[in-house]
């Protein structure tokens, strides 16, 4: 797990875990696992810069294709992907803990 804390404060504003990606159809890529910015402080390109990272770590390892499965009623964290270049993919499934609806965002670097 990776911390956003604030270089000024001190102050943990978002977190984040990362890692390799697990779906069959994607050999070698790199998955944003969750990512939570604290509603304090959203839209305050935050959510981007940790995007960004996550992208950094991913290529550090070799990967080129990135990966964030985001629930499908989650409006700003979609409109943050897609800002940061990602698109839905089509592919789906359900969240089993809430019997929500996840869809998968990609890209390719």
């Amino acid at each position: 797990m990776y911390v956003y804390e604030d270089p000024d404060t001190g102050i943990v504003k978002a977190m984040m875990g990362i890692g390799m990606n697990e779906d069959e159809d994607k050999e070698n890529a790199f998955e944003l696992h969750f990512i939570y910015v604290d509603p304090a402080y959203v839209r305050q390109g935050i959510g981007s810069e940790m995007i960004r990272f996550f992208e950094e770590k991913g290529r550090e390892k070799g990967c080129r294709e990135f990966v964030i499965w985001v629930l499908e009623e989650n409006g700003m964290g979609r409109n943050c992907y897609e800002k940061n270049h990602y698109h839905f993919d089509g592919r789906d499934k359900i969240f089993k803990r809430w019997g929500k609806r996840e869809i998968r965002y990609v890209k390719t670097i």
